[in-house]
Parts: structure tokens; C-alpha cells; sequence
């Protein structure tokens, strides 16, 4: 089976319960991510070198790229311009990255062309659209279009104008351009913006028209505990959905320290009645194509 996983984001932890998780349930898994592995969470660099050792074009764990990844391309091409004119030992100031991404590259000792050049070619060898057929278990033939954050199908577009909407654009309300199936991430679940736009779940996967939304904002937990904030994974074949571990436990997991086993549970019962105990029509629509309900 094909399984895609949201936006990591230096959840290196969770990322392994994840994969643990799925790998004890599917020997044959296979792998596709959306992107943004690094900025934000608390493990950057484990989940750097994690990516760098296993993800590959077409083995087992592929991926496409994030727009976190590409900015930190872009902003590679000014620090080794800042490089090349001194440095350390220049008067200009080093060009840091939007995030954290410099000063895990410091922390690690790792601020020199010789040590980021490998990462950059890591990251600019990730492609930005990956197309996938795959074949349901009662026989269906369903394309899904894995992205970090949306596509586009417009014929008159340039290849950078379609990188960029792949990187950067923010679609809410579905795909009803074609039967392809979107999966993306890039707009977290817990966002107003998304919620807005129909029923979701914050913090777990979210659906609209042929579209699946993956990005359950984990690297936010510290900001909206009201959520579970997982990160999330779902089998293409199936839409079996996969988290790094269960709502109860991850509820308890990311309480703030003033609150009681009973603010938490009481949290935990509301989640459960307006957002796990609601018909999901998208998702059950996806499920009548796929032949699966």
C-alpha cells in the first residue's frame, strides 16, 4: 500500500511512532511526504539526517519538496554569495534564514559551504508534483497528485508558475477541475482559514472536493492544545487514516501543566462530540469513488 504523510517540521519522534506504527500494520508500505521536514519543531536535524539516509526518487520513502525546503535553497544562493565575499572574517552581516534553519546549521557546526551544499542538493532533488495511479482493493484506478500545496492543471501555465502554486498556493475548498484526487498539506487543519471552509477536524485530516487535506499542524501543539495536532498519514488505496499515536494520549501528551487529568478528559469528550462524531460527506464521497463504502 501508498501512504502519504503531512508536514513534519522537525517532529522527529512523532515521525518514528508514525512510521513504526504503519510499517507493524503493512510490511510492503510505501512512503510519499509532502515536504517541509525542517523549521519550527524541536528535532530539525534528526529528522534532516533521517530524510537524507532514507528518501530516495522511487524507493520506499519518496517525497516531494516544501516550501520551507525552498527557501532554504533560495537562501543559499545569498549566504554563499556572503560566503565568497568573506564571511566570518567579511563586514557584512551572514544572511540568516526566515526560521530556525541557521541556527541548527550552527548548532551542528555546519555553517560552511561543504557541509550545507549536500543538504541543497538533497532538497533541489526533491520534485514538486508527484503523480500516483493506484488501484484500490475492489479494483478502481484512482489518480492522486501528491503536493506540498496545492496544483494546477492550467495548460497555459509556465513550469514556474505551477512550482510556485505547488509550493505556495492555498486552496480550501477542493478540486473541481477534474477527478483527480489532491493530497497536500501546507495549510494546517487548526488554521481559521481552512476551518472556515467546511467541516474538519483540527488537527487530523481534513476533506474537500477530490482533496485530502494531511497537514495536521503538529509543530503547533504549544499553541493550540485545544487540538491534538498530530501528524498525520493516510493510505491512498484505502483512506485509512494513521496518526502518530491516539486522541486520548495525545491530549494528555500536550497539556499544559496547570491542567488536571479532568480538564483534559473533559477537553478529549468535547473533541470527540463536535469533530470525530459528525458525518464527513467529502470524505464519505471519496470513499463511494474509491468503491470503499
Amino acid at each position: 500500500m501508498h501512504y502519504a504523510i503531512g508536514d513534519v517540521h522537525g517532529s522527529y519522534d512523532e515521525l518514528m511512532d508514525l512510521l513504526n506504527m504503519i510499517e507493524k500494520h503493512d510490511n510492503d508500505a510505501r512512503f510519499i511526504f509532502l515536504g517541509d521536514f525542517v523549521d519550527r519543531g524541536p528535532d530539525v536535524w534528526k529528522v534532516l539526517e533521517w530524510i537524507m539516509n532514507n528518501i530516495s526518487i522511487d524507493g520506499k520513502y519518496q517525497s516531494v519538496m516544501g516550501n520551507h525546503e525552498s527557501l532554504i535553497i533560495d537562501w543559499y544562493k545569498e549566504w554563499l554569495y556572503w560566503w565568497n565575499r568573506g564571511g566570518f572574517d567579511g563586514e557584512d552581516l551572514m544572511p540568516e534564514t526566515h526560521f530556525d534553519f541557521t541556527y541548527w546549521l550552527d548548532s551542528m557546526n555546519c555553517l560552511s559551504p561543504e557541509k550545507i551544499e549536500p543538504i541543497i542538493s538533497f532538497f533541489k532533488s526533491l520534485p514538486t508534483r508527484k503523480e500516483i495511479i493506484i488501484t484500490t482493493p475492489s479494483g478502481r484506478h484512482i489518480q492522486y497528485n501528491i503536493v506540498h500545496a496545492w496544483d494546477a492543471f492550467d495548460k497555459n501555465l509556465s513550469e514556474d508558475e505551477i512550482k510556485n502554486i505547488n509550493l505556495w498556493k492555498r486552496n480550501c475548498y477542493g478540486n473541481y477541475e477534474n477527478d483527480i484526487i489532491i493530497v497536500h498539506g501546507h495549510t494546517p487543519t487548526i488554521s481559521d482559514m481552512y476551518k472556515s471552509t467546511g467541516f474538519t477536524r483540527p488537527g487530523m485530516i481534513a476533506y474537500r472536493h477530490n482533496s485530502i487535506n494531511i497537514d495536521g499542524g503538529c509543530c503547533f501543539s504549544d499553541n493550540y492544545r485545544q487540538y491534538p495536532c498530530f501528524l498525520c498519514a493516510i493510505c491512498l488505496e484505502t483512506l485509512e487514516e494513521f496518526y502518530n499515536c491516539d486522541l486520548d494520549e495525545r491530549m494528555h501528551k500536550i497539556k499544559r501543566s496547570y491542567e488536571s487529568d479532568e480538564d483534559i478528559q473533559l477537553k478529549i469528550n468535547a473533541y470527540k462530540k463536535y469533530f470525530i462524531e459528525n458525518d464527513d460527506l467529502f470524505r464519505n464521497k471519496l470513499l463511494k469513488r474509491l468503491n470503499i463504502r
